[in-house]
């Protein structure tokens, strides 16, 4: 079927009575599927950041998306019919679908997530139009082991399991099986890391908006950081022949004379990795979740995370290599970054340097590179540097995140969970 003519009948089986019922539903709630493409939207590649229009093969518009909504959706459908409650094999061959997407061979991990979400949230609103208590249970519950299997973010799973417990309780369903689901204990995204996570955040909110800069001490707390230390040294021994020298933009500052570290990119997707991977989405969503909503206040607004985020940029300094000239994130008026964030996975003491050197308008502020410090700055007018790191026994490994500003400033309101709010607004009739 052309991508052109794609609609909701396209994977909603005639033959089923229970899909064929919603039709109009589906319709209706497929059109809120595929917002106009933001006329600056941003992803990120190993490569650097870039703009979708610099590159035809990298442009995701409306026509893409209806044909990842269809891939996904039809992938899905028919993984169901054949593997019938089979949660594993689901998931296993869902890892095919999203690697086998025709005429995206470029489509990244992170870039199928929406549509797999999508998918999925599609068979629950069917169960729940169908009122087929089982079925949308068992899809519930499925975004959720979907997440663990590094098909979508932890985030996303739990807005799916939020959602339908709301639908679930207007329907007058338990929600029993969706309360027992917890995160594995190898995984932060845990409610009281997200509430603590989201506390300090916004404390540190005052020291950015008037220093430009926010340290955040402790940031996940002993047990963690140092469980995450352990995780990303290992992490960093395995991968070592995968860093590359650093490139973060085309102004030449990959130069190996201005900068003497290696990094690897990480989408946060590595189910091999949970603890590594959920700090990143710790990175990615919460942190920026929560200065989302914090910046606003303050007439400062930062892209919504279903439509700009960054991959993780985990960075080595290895003993006896340079460190990073001063410089500044952004200096493109194009270059949407506007908060850099660093969180530290190892400390390295003073004498040996490796210190991260500030320079807002009051002067210069050393920052120690000490574990599970958290540094946020403004990425367009805050000069910073890396000290070079001495002789010693340490690398000095930290995590980089970056917020894009909306290009909009807030004109335009955030992007719907369309198919959820229709779900919940059907439970109710």
């Amino acid at each position: 079927t052309s991508s052109d003519t794609i609609g909701p009948e396209t994977f909603c089986s005639s033959s089923d009575a229970a899909m064929a019922t919603s039709g109009r539903s589906c319709r209706k709630m497929f059109r809120a599927l595929v917002p106009p493409l933001r006329p600056r939207q941003w992803i990120w590649e190993r490569q650097g950041l870039v703009r979708h229009r610099h590159s035809n093969r990298q442009v995701v518009g409306e026509k893409e998306q209806n044909m990842l909504i269809h891939w996904f959706c039809t992938g899905l459908r028919r993984l169901l019919t054949e593997n019938r409650g089979n949660t594993e094999e689901i998931l296993r061959n869902l890892k095919d679908v999203r690697r086998n997407v025709p005429g995206m061979p470029w489509l990244r991990r992170s870039g199928a997530v929406p549509y797999i979400c999508m998918a999925m949230q599609m068979e629950i609103v069917i169960a729940i139009e169908s009122n087929d208590a089982h079925s949308a249970n068992f899809f519930a519950r499925l975004a959720y082991e979907a997440a663990i299997e590094g098909l979508v973010d932890f985030h996303s799973a739990h807005m799916i399991t939020h959602w339908s417990k709301k639908a679930f309780t207007n329907k007058g369903w338990s929600t029993d099986a969706l309360s027992e689901l917890v995160a594995p204990s190898n995984c932060l995204i845990q409610n009281d890391i997200i509430l603590g996570v989201k506390e300090k955040i916004e404390t540190a909110i005052p020291s950015l908006l008037e220093e430009g800069y926010a340290i955040v001490p402790e940031f996940l707390g002993q047990n963690w950081s140092q469980r995450l230390q352990e995780d990303f040294r290992e992490l960093v021994d395995d991968r070592r022949p995968d860093f590359q020298s650093g490139e973060m933009d085309v102004t030449g500052r990959s130069d190996q004379s201005l900068r003497g570290d290696r990094i690897l990119w990480l989408d946060g997707l590595d189910e091999s990795r949970l603890l590594a991977s959920s700090l990143s989405q710790i990175l990615q969503k919460t942190v920026l979740q929560t200065l989302r909503g914090e910046l606003r206040k303050h007439n400062i607004y930062l892209s919504h995370p279903s439509m700009a985020i960054t991959d993780t940029m985990l960075a080595v300094y290895s003993p006896k290599k340079k460190g990073f000239v001063k410089h500044l994130d952004s200096t493109d008026p194009e270059d949407l970054r506007k908060i850099s964030a660093v969180y530290y996975l190892s400390t390295v003491n003073e004498e040996n340097g490796g210190q991260l050197v500030l320079y807002p308008d009051t002067g210069k502020v050393i920052v120690n590179p000490l574990l599970d410090n958290l540094v946020l700055f403004w990425s367009d007018n805050m000069e910073h540097e890396v000290l070079d790191v001495s002789d010693c026994d340490e690398e000095r490994i930290a995590l980089s995140c970056w917020y894009l500003r909306d290009p909009e400033n807030g004109m335009q309101d955030d992007p719907p969970e369309p198919l959820m709010d229709f779900a919940f607004q059907n439970s109710q009739h």
